[in-house]
């Protein structure tokens, strides 16, 4: 379990306080503790509008659901609502790329800050193209490293 809440811990700051962490870190016994304890922050984030921290509250509640459960759709679900609630749409354009009959998701961006609508004046870019949605919300945190 440790090595998901040190995923949170990864993005300084930007996905958790270390003070509520440390709180859940000490509650979670099992699976279901997991789930209800993550949940609970991430509900009480997402009320206070702090989308991005109840996004991966969501995220982290959902991460040891098996299958079988039927909360693992929905914390997926409110993962994605909450992930894009807090990213700035006008930082990343959003492309889908034709693979067998179907589309995977893909995401354009600026390593450094788009200030200009001409091409060449935008600075690096990175294209992000997935088969698993997550990969894309993974790595748009991880970009924003190199932005600052």
């Amino acid at each position: 379990m440790n090595f998901q809440i040190n995923r949170v811990l990864t993005y300084d700051g930007q996905a958790g306080r270390l003070e509520y962490i440390r709180v859940i870190a000490a509650k979670n016994h099992d699976f279901d503790s997991w789930h209800s304890e993550w949940l609970g922050l991430a509900q009480t984030a997402e009320a206070e509008k702090r989308y991005l921290y109840a996004a991966y509250g969501y995220r982290i509640a959902e991460f040891f659901l098996t299958q079988d459960k039927p909360e693992k759709a929905a914390r997926y679900e409110d993962f994605m609502r909450c992930f894009y609630q807090a990213m700035n749409p006008h930082e990343f354009e959003w492309h889908e790329v034709p693979y067998e009959k179907k589309f995977l998701p893909a995401m354009r961006c600026w390593l450094a800050k788009k200030t200009s609508t001409t091409e060449s004046e935008c600075g690096e870019q990175h294209c992000q193209v997935g088969n698993h949605q997550l990969a894309i919300e993974e790595i748009t945190r991880w970009l924003d490293t190199f932005r600052k």
